[in-house]
């Protein structure tokens, strides 16, 4: 019988690696802009895929788009309980991994045009076999939620609620995030979208819904 040289610690490590490289997968998110964003007038969004700061403000949104863009846009990292290492910003920016400890966001958006929906969206790392979404839900005050849901781009489960606002306005901030304990949630966020728009979002299919169609549409071929 043959016996590893390899150190038990070395193992562990390893593993440990392996696990944090599964964790955040360093991938451009896809978001699914809404049904009908690109002909709606008061139609806007904005969207961050890279993370400049381990706390505090991210800046403006990289990327926005829409007839109704934007005029400014900001993303806050709100520290609840302190990151531990190896947590934090992730592969140059591309992910925030809470590895220990637990985090908030804040995102905003100020439109010229005003809006009377909007959807807010977050990307975890992990498409098969997905994360759990952060326990604490995006909100906006005084607005009604309309419902939520998640889909898969291949990379990450990016989730999604949709609100009815108040009444119609021009600036919004939406917050959701971890619960401050138990302090660990080992969760991996690849990018936010912010969405603003005329009508009622229509929500998106889920993948597991997805999957059911395609069940059945088989056992309807086999029959």
């Amino acid at each position: 019988m043959t016996t590893s040289s390899i150190p038990i610690k070395s193992l562990l490590a390893f593993g440990s690696v392996l696990g944090l490289a599964a964790m955040t997968s360093f991938a451009a998110t896809t978001f699914v802009p809404l049904h009908g964003f690109d002909s709606d007038v008061r139609g806007g969004s904005a969207e961050w895929d890279l993370f400049t700061a381990p706390s505090g403000s991210q800046g403006a949104a990289p990327v926005s788009a829409g007839l109704n863009t934007p005029t400014s846009t900001d993303l806050n990292i709100n520290v609840l309980v302190p990151i531990q290492s190896p947590g934090g910003i992730i592969g140059g920016g591309d992910s925030y991994y809470s590895h220990s400890g637990a985090y908030s966001f804040e995102v905003a958006a100020a439109f010229s045009v005003g809006i009377d929906f909007a959807r807010v969206s977050y990307a975890l790392v992990g498409s098969q076999g997905a994360p759990d979404p952060f326990p604490i839900a995006p909100d906006i005050a005084a607005a009604t939620s309309l419902g939520s849901g998640s889909y898969a781009d291949g990379t990450n489960t990016i989730f999604y609620t949709d609100f009815e606002l108040g009444s119609t306005a021009t600036d919004i901030t939406a917050t959701f995030g971890d619960a401050p304990a138990p302090f660990s949630s080992f969760r991996s966020i690849n990018g936010v979208r912010i969405e603003g728009l005329s009508a009622a979002p229509i929500p998106e299919p889920s993948s597991t819904v997805l999957l059911l169609l395609g069940v059945g549409f088989f056992v309807r071929r086999r029959r």
